[in-house]
């Protein structure tokens, strides 16, 4: 994947949709180059302190000796955190969102170019006045160019000029760039608590969606375009939008926490011990916690991180990770966006999101390119439920997913087909009949779409 000639004919201007894992820093690494090689200086605008510094380690670390000559000449700031940046000498300014959006930062030198990563963040009214109007060549970073509002047409497109580049997990396969993987659901069934709370959330949500059908017009698919409307509905008084939005979050919590999945967990550990590295993505900071006893229990060293923690320990956790001190790392969203995690093959979804772009940057964490490596992500979900993959629940996602491994590479597990779920993620024998393109798993059921 490269920048291409789009984003020179849109005026070196426009968004690039990539999937996780696929190469977006490197190409705004060579956006970033080439450009202050012809005089021009950079602003990069991040959405958290943790990718300040990403950024920074990732700059500093880049093999060419003009680069590394701005670092040794003090031209490389930080603003954001505890940073004290030189705001009349630089030629690379990496900048959280926060200490942008309300600061004059002209461009320096011959021109300026903005690079916004994760840039579905600015289509927010306050974080878009981060975006510039005098750096005019721009370059927007995403997995997944969407948002719950409106804010991707009123802010993001007028100042990006649009997307110049769409990269699927079809595209980055066929371009080798991402690891091949195989993809599985394991559902777990609801408690007979958890099923009447389940039921009563979901009615109360199918009342309150078909008034808004009804009464406001709201369009039923895709559901992306649904919750966007009636977000902004809420936020513009609508009670019948507040009263779905408020059961649509109890049910989401309640699926977050079944009690099952985390029962479930410990049938896992076979899996889980086979794999290099797992990262498990929970929902919830007290999730993150939880999950981890139950393999602890299996042998298994396992930790947590989530923003909960002070920086010093997050990092650590990483590093033992990397180090091979723990096998399994659990988080909520602080792994979701950006940072860069230690080589991993198996990851662990706690609960299926309605989000497209969150499911692309969690199975991303495991898909980076590793020579003879194939990645394992395993969903696991509530049967029976919005989050059950017969649902409409991940329609787009899964359809992506779908295009680019086959139908033979996605199945549905649960605790009575743990053999066969073994079976399905085993290594590749090449003296073996088995291969990544026929269909031999007789058990695991095969999803059709």
């Amino acid at each position: 994947m490269g920048l291409g000639p789009k984003w020179e004919k849109n005026n070196y201007q426009g968004i690039i949709e990539a999937v996780t894992g696929s190469g977006k820093t490197r190409i705004a690494h060579e956006a970033m180059l080439n450009h202050l090689k012809l005089g021009y200086c950079v602003l990069i605008i991040v959405p958290t302190t943790a990718l300040l510094e990403q950024w920074r380690i990732d700059i500093e670390e880049m093999e060419d000796t003009y680069i590394k000559s701005l670092i040794n000449s003090g031209q490389l700031e930080l603003l954001g955190g505890d940073n004290k940046p030189n705001l009349r000498h630089w030629r690379i300014l990496i900048s959280t969102v926060q200490s942008a959006m309300d600061r004059n930062l002209p461009p320096q030198g011959k021109g300026g170019l903005l690079i916004a990563d994760e840039c579905h963040w600015y289509g927010a009214p306050k974080y878009s006045k981060a975006l510039k109007e005098p750096y005019l060549r721009r370059l927007g970073l995403t997995a997944t160019c969407e948002r719950n509002d409106d804010g991707i047409e009123k802010y993001l497109y007028p100042y990006f000029g649009g997307k110049v580049s769409t990269f699927s997990y079809s595209d980055a396969l066929a371009e080798k760039v991402i690891s091949p993987f195989k993809f599985s659901f394991f559902g777990v069934e609801l408690t007979h608590e958890e099923r009447e709370d389940y039921d009563k959330c979901n009615f109360w949500c199918w009342k309150y969606k078909k008034k808004l059908i009804e009464n406001y017009g709201v369009v039923e698919k895709p559901f992306g375009d649904f919750f966007r409307t009636v977000s902004l509905l809420k936020k513009n008084g609508n009670k019948d939008a507040g009263y779905f939005l408020s059961n649509f979050t109890k049910k989401r919590k309640l699926l977050a926490k079944t009690v099952n999945k985390y029962n479930s967990i410990s049938n896992l550990a076979d899996i889980i011990k086979s794999a290099k590295r797992t990262i498990v993505f929970s929902q919830t900071q007290d999730a993150s916690e939880k999950v981890i006893e139950p393999l602890k229990n299996k042998n298994i060293n396992a930790d947590f991180i989530h923003s909960g923690m002070n920086e010093w320990d997050r990092e650590q956790v990483l590093i033992d990770f990397k180090t091979g001190d723990i096998d399994v790392v659990a988080a909520p969203k602080v792994l979701d966006e950006g940072i860069n995690v230690p080589s991993a093959d198996l990851a662990i979804i706690m609960a299926s999101s309605k989000s497209k772009r969150q499911m692309i940057q969690r199975t991303g964490r495991v898909l980076r390119k590793e020579e003879g490596k194939i990645a394992k992500i395993l969903v696991m979900y509530a049967k029976d439920t919005s989050e059950d993959p017969e649902s409409d629940a991940n329609e787009c996602f899964l359809e992506a997913i779908t295009n680019a491994v086959g139908e033979d590479n996605i199945r549905k597990f649960d605790d009575n087909t743990i053999n066969d779920l073994k079976d399905f993620f085993s290594p590749i024998d090449k003296n073996n009949k088995k291969s990544q393109n026929n269909n031999n798993y007789s058990h695991g059921r095969v999803i059709m779409y």
